[in-house]
């Protein structure tokens, strides 16, 4: 095969593989149980994701060689400091070869949440991470919401999250009506003005 047509197969093969990630971002969204894992991050501290149920999980995966990670850091830093208190919790996985490499560059982004290196048992947990960027969103029941691949689309990934905060769950069952919030108000209308309760239809 000559130089040119390699050059030409090469750049064929590039234009596919770039095809399938997709650099808009690809969101593929599931109902599987979250998957659990207990790792110290790169400060030394436990991070476990048992620990955070009833919290929205986003679990980042990047590398510092990444380009698409490194553009993207800032949002999610963003994100986590403004939506914590209101129950986000990310959790960056770096898929860097040494935790120094790591390190630096979470010190250089910035980034106010916990990151712990990637491992092969780690990645085969989430699906296996075959490209990068790769962020998992898990809801606080502990189910998988979306996975999104390739190079996010971050305000379609805010606005998930938005959605799916605790609180933001919360307004939404009450716009619906719980129906232990109608329990409760049929009980209080059954009760006589002297406090019994009245019978109710026999």
């Amino acid at each position: 095969m000559s130089r040119r047509a390699t050059i030409v197969h090469l750049v064929a093969a590039l234009a596919l593989l770039a095809a399938a990630w997709d650099t808009r971002g690809a969101q593929v969204a599931t109902d599987s149980p979250r998957p659990d894992f207990t790792r110290s991050d790169l400060s030394g501290r436990r991070v476990a994701l048992a620990d955070l149920r009833g919290k929205l999980v986003l679990v980042a995966f990047w590398a510092s060689w990444c380009e698409p990670c490194r553009r993207e850091a800032p949002r999610l830093a963003a994100w986590q400091r403004e939506y914590g208190a209101r129950g986000l919790q990310i959790i960056g996985v770096s898929m860097d070869d040494d935790a120094a490499t790591a390190q630096r560059f979470a010190r250089h982004a910035r980034l106010p949440y916990p990151t712990v290196l990637a491992d092969g048992p780690l990645g085969a947990q989430f699906g296996g991470v075959l490209g990068l960027p790769l962020a998992i969103l898990m809801g606080p029941d502990g189910v998988v919401l979306a996975r999104y691949r390739g190079e996010h689309q971050l305000d379609r990934m805010e606005a998930e999250i938005l959605k799916n905060l605790p609180a933001a769950r919360s307004r939404e069952r009450d716009a619906r009506g719980d129906p232990r919030n109608d329990a409760a108000a049929r009980s209080t209308r059954s009760r006589a003005p002297d406090g019994s309760t009245s019978p109710g239809p026999r």
